[in-house]
């Protein structure tokens, strides 16, 4: 019966997870991601056999594990029909996004014995939606969530249980190595998990793992993850020099080390770090604040420590993870923070939540976990902590002039943008948050229905969070894709695959790209004159320059090399 009951939560949280991301995805016309779409579908859509090299090019290095298993049959399959293409990676990646619902609720439960399946329940189902990309992203922070959970799961199985102990360190090895594929820093998660194996050690005075095989997996991993994603690199984009590869790291935080004083270099990373900190807690409506305190008073238990040891190792793992994270993401933005203060402007680094969420979202669980063990003294002690960082924001960084989509809780900013993450400024954001704060914490100190509510109002307001993001963020994002080629949709586009076809503006672009992926798109500045070409463009003063054009709409344009070309384009579009 306990099986079947499992089983009959496990399928609640994932639907109630799933069926409204699909639901609200299929309101989204296009690519909600443009340059960072194509670069995350960059592999794949070489391995289908599409030529896109003309504009990946200019794109990022995104990683490629999960895109090239997951999305690589997809575009194979549906890249006639890209509507029904993007549909299916979304759905696709809001599948993984609701089996992290499934897996808190797995681990909650039955590992770390939280005897209330309501509980666990709800609780994976907020977990689930906490996440700062939503199903519409390509992106591999997307998904990502759910790899970290399977790590704290086969870490915590590891230290219950001796049983199949080598099969669960080679499917360790191997979720950590997949990981390296997907993105370059996941070798923080590498890192983190290997500093806990050690801690583990020290103070068990055994291996979590079989250490022969962790070590042996991680260091074969690691050499074939190099060696594998160079040639990827190479073949695909032609360099292995790309932003966000290891070269391209490297070099950029290089540079930003060796410019500027020793001073400014710590001030800025400071900066940043407060920043990034204090948006996660306002992100997570003060969840990650109260996860993060009542951590760090759950590792110094002495007898919860001994009792929950699964639970105690994980909690280290995340910390590291997270610690590493925030000050990774201190260090990347460095140099482009400290000019922004120099001159006055915005640096997106201050309030840019994409790279950290993912490692920090999971500290959120134990806010709602280990809130009842919070006394009046901590909860004063976090109080204090939460409004000296307010403070430090607001004086430092909100003051900064301006601010772009990024300047998400600056309480300086008093022009009508309505941000991702908000639609007030940071004093009112930061007073509904301590009342939610303290509502939450009165709520979880009394049992039964009351306890229910408050978890159910938790849920809310995530939910209201993650959809805020898509109706104001990647809703829009997608409109301005699919109407950057609005017109060309009305024509008979059949000729686009018999000429060389050209574009000149970068949304426009990315967006023809995505929208036929099986013609090949070339930026205008590598055009050297051949015949039966092409431009399409948004640039409509050209026809006061030539006559070998032809207007789509208001805003759109083809121009052809030659009249032959204008000639035989033109009878296929009128046919």
């Amino acid at each position: 019966m306990g099986k079947r009951k499992d089983t009959y939560y496990a399928l609640i949280c994932f639907f109630v997870c799933f069926i409204p991301r699909i639901i609200i995805n299929l309101g989204i016309k296009a690519s909600t991601g443009g340059h960072d779409d194509l670069g995350f579908l960059a592999v794949p859509s070489y391995l289908a056999g599409y030529d896109w090299s003309g504009v990946i090019k200019h794109t990022s290095y995104y990683g490629f594990g999960f895109s090239a298993l997951f999305m690589t049959p997809i575009i194979k399959i549906f890249g006639g029909t890209p509507f029904l293409m993007f549909q299916i990676m979304w759905a696709t990646v809001a599948a993984f996004q609701s089996l992290v619902a499934v897996a808190v609720y797995y681990i909650a439960y039955d590992l770390f014995e939280y005897k209330d399946r309501n509980f666990c329940a709800i609780s994976g189902i907020i977990m689930s939606y906490l996440t700062f990309c939503s199903s519409c992203r390509l992106e591999n922070d997307s998904v990502m969530p759910l790899f970290i959970w399977g790590i704290i799961l086969i870490l915590s199985l590891l230290i219950k249980s001796d049983e199949h102990r080598m099969e669960k360190t080679i499917c360790l090895d191997l979720v950590v190595i997949f990981l390296q594929f997907m993105h370059t820093r996941s070798v923080i998660i590498w890192i983190a998990l290997s500093i806990v194996v050690i801690i583990y050690r020290i103070m068990e005075k055994r291996w979590p793992v079989c250490p022969k095989t962790y070590l042996a997996g991680m260091v074969i991993g690691t050499y074939l993850v190099k060696k594998t994603v160079s040639y990827v690199q190479t073949v695909v984009w032609g360099t292995t020099d790309l932003a966000n590869s290891s070269a391209g790291l490297k070099n950029q935080l290089l540079s930003g080390a060796e410019s500027g004083s020793a001073i400014e270099y710590i001030r800025s990373f400071v900066f940043l770090c407060a920043g990034e900190l204090f948006t996660i807690i306002q992100f997570s409506n003060i969840l990650f604040a109260v996860g993060l305190v009542s951590i760090l008073f759950f590792l110094f238990d002495k007898i919860k420590r001994d009792d929950r040891k699964s639970e105690f190792y994980s909690l280290i793992f995340l910390l590291i993870l997270f610690m590493g994270m925030l000050g990774a993401s201190g260090l990347y933005w460095n140099e482009d923070a400290r000019n922004a203060m120099a001159s006055g402007e915005f640096s997106k680094g201050f309030f840019y939540l994409r790279y950290i969420s993912t490692f920090a979202m999971p500290i959120a669980f134990w806010g709602i976990a280990l809130t009842r063990d919070i006394n009046m003294k901590y909860m004063a002690l976090l109080s204090f902590f939460y409004i000296v960082l307010c403070l430090f924001v607001i004086s430092n960084i909100g003051a900064l002039p301006n601010q772009d989509l990024w300047a998400t809780f600056a309480s300086k900013y008093k022009g009508n943008f309505k941000s991702m993450l908000t639609q007030n400024d940071l004093s009112i954001v930061s007073i509904v948050s301590l009342s939610v704060f303290f509502f939450f914490w009165l709520l979880c100190r009394k049992p039964g229905k009351i306890k229910a509510l408050s978890m159910i109002f938790l849920l809310v307001a995530t939910f209201y969070n993650y959809t805020y993001q898509i109706q104001n963020g990647a809703k829009m994002w997608g409109e301005s894709v699919y109407n950057s080629v609005d017109g060309l949709r009305t024509l008979n586009t059949a000729f686009l695959d018999d000429f060389n076809i050209y574009c000149n503006d970068d949304i426009q672009k990315y967006a023809l790209q995505l929208s036929y992926p099986r013609i090949a798109v070339k930026d205008y500045e590598d055009y050297n004159g051949e015949k039966k070409s092409v431009l399409i463009s948004r640039d409509t003063d050209g026809i006061k320059k030539t006559d070998l054009y032809y207007v789509i709409c208001d805003d759109e344009v083809i121009y052809f090399s030659d009249a032959e070309t204008k000639k035989s384009v033109l009878e296929r579009i009128n046919k």
